[in-house]
């Protein structure tokens, strides 16, 4: 595998801007068999804004995975792309912390590559690409007390 990484944060005046990006080239050999590492994602990123004043912060942050094989084949089954954008509120006040995590705000439907086959129900294994459902909205609280 071969790929370049980079992230970077950036701050003026109560707003932040944040990301981190991949890419990569990967491939295999297997004797005189070449094909693509299952799993793998050429690109990934993922970046967001937020904006804190008076101990309050709102943000945003969204991710993106590229398709990746699925398989060993020379000719892979590839998965879908897939990404989401989700939103957060905190508010922090003396040693407590508030904050509403609002997970995959615009309720995308999405699958997750988990592997390339299963036994059925009667032991025989089927090749066939598998997913995990991702999660669609799902609001989060959070509580915390930091002793001092």
């Amino acid at each position: 595998r071969v790929g370049i990484e980079s992230d970077a944060k950036l701050e003026i005046k109560g707003f932040k801007l944040f990301w981190a990006v991949s890419g990569q080239y990967n491939q295999y050999w297997i004797g005189s068999t070449t094909g693509k590492i299952p799993f793998c994602p050429n690109f990934t990123a993922s970046g967001g804004i937020s904006y804190s004043r008076f101990g309050a912060t709102i943000g945003f942050v969204g991710n993106f995975t590229s398709p990746m094989a699925m398989n060993l084949d020379p000719n892979p089954s590839y998965s879908n792309s897939f990404g989401n954008l989700s939103a957060y509120v905190n508010y922090n006040w003396k040693n407590w912390t508030i904050g509403l995590n609002m997970n995959n705000i615009l309720n995308q439907k999405y699958y997750i590559p988990a592997g390339i086959g299963y036994y059925d129900g009667v032991g025989t294994f089927q090749s066939v690409p598998t997913y995990y459902v991702g999660k669609l909205f799902s609001p989060q609280l959070t509580i915390r007390y930091r002793w001092k």
